[in-house]
């Protein structure tokens, strides 16, 4: 049990080592923290058919999310969490469509503690939905929340993930260590946009296009403060002819901070007219900021569209002196650039979950 959260273990790990060592100095302490099962509050809940036990899915949605689970046992972070929350599971599935997004908060209990958080979704055959999940973090707090996410044939599903964690002045940093793992059935759409601010925000997410026609697209803003990092590793897998998928980042990085970006399109074999794209880029406001991009094709079929790119650079001057030389303030040009800068990072198309959205950036 105790390589499990065995924080000097994990560094040697490929996938966290290019995270700073000073990055790690508020992580490695938390197995000698509180740990808490985290409670949640649910908003437009009308639609959904909660299950106690996994025994009360149907065999195709137990095959699917035992898919996954196989998966997240061998990453470090979800394997804990999986053990940790054995026993308590928000389990649900979503049986009609709606418009409304279902909001679900995750409620923060205290202080110096380590909070986890299990959530296995079903959006059902033909299924159209929209889900806000909200989660935070402060003062030396740490969420590790764990979401599994299944979608049957023919179903469309939009989500709003936020991670966002913060602390008080001298304070010990908060954390976000977030995972999630997607399995898609024959004509299925995700589209996804995540937003990771704070202290430390680590998220790994996998999805696994299993059907024919899937399609997912993520789009992930990270906003660092100062002192801070941001890491997001992403595997999407293409498992079926046909299939779609595009990942687009756009980061904010302040001084002394670094943000890290990961993301992987693996083409099985035989999963022909593939269709997949990846896009990074960065803007660093601070000379003392870092960004890494490691952006890579994993390819095993012959007929598919791939492509990949990844930039960072710093605020263009030119278009500051535009700004300013209309009457616009430096600091109110700024912020002008950088909102634009983000507004590129979305897949969303609800109404409400975009009225969210643009709240957070």
């Amino acid at each position: 049990m105790s390589e499990i959260f065995d924080f000097a273990a994990i560094k040697n790990r490929e996938d966290w080592r290019w995270t700073e060592d000073k990055f790690f100095s508020e992580l490695c302490d938390l197995p000698n923290r509180r740990k808490l099962s985290a409670s949640f509050q649910i908003d437009g809940d009308e639609n959904l058919e909660f299950l106690e036990n996994f025994a009360d899915l149907s065999a195709k949605e137990q095959a699917g999310l035992q898919y996954l689970q196989k998966i997240a046992a061998k990453n470090p972070i979800a394997n804990w969490n999986l053990q940790e929350s054995a026993n308590n599971v928000l389990r649900f599935r979503i049986n009609e469509s709606q418009v409304e997004p279902i909001t679900i908060y995750c409620d923060r209990q205290g202080e110096r503690f380590v909070e986890f958080s299990r959530i296995e979704i079903t959006v059902a055959k033909n299924v159209k939905t929209a889900i806000n999940l909200d989660f935070s973090a402060e003062n030396s707090a740490c969420q590790i929340p764990f979401i599994e996410l299944f979608l049957e044939e023919n179903s469309d599903a939009e989500i709003l993930l936020i991670a966002k964690n913060s602390s008080q002045e001298n304070a010990k940093k908060a954390a976000q260590i977030l995972n999630f793992f997607i399995y898609q059935e024959k004509k299925s759409h995700l589209r996804c946009n995540l937003f990771g601010a704070g202290d430390f925000f680590r998220a790994d997410i996998g999805a696994y296009l299993q059907g024919e026609d899937a399609n997912f697209s993520i789009a992930t803003v990270q906003k660092t403060s100062n002192n801070s990092a941001c890491d997001l590793h992403i595997r999407v897998e293409h498992n079926s002819e046909n299939c779609q998928s595009k990942q687009i980042l756009r980061g904010v990085i302040g001084a002394n901070s670094q943000a890290i970006f990961d993301g992987l399109i693996y083409v099985a074999k035989g999963a022909q007219k593939t269709d997949a794209e990846q896009n990074s880029r960065y803007l660093l406001l601070d000379e003392t900021a870092k960004t890494l991009a490691i952006p890579q094709l994993e390819i095993y079929a012959d007929d598919v569209k791939c492509a990949h790119g990844a930039t960072s650079g710093q605020i263009d001057e030119q278009a500051m002196f535009y700004l300013q030389a209309r009457g616009i303030n430096k600091e109110d040009a700024r912020q002008m650039l950088i909102n634009a800068f983000l507004q590129e990072a979305s897949v969303l198309t609800n109404a409400n979950l975009q009225e969210i959205w643009q709240e957070l950036l």
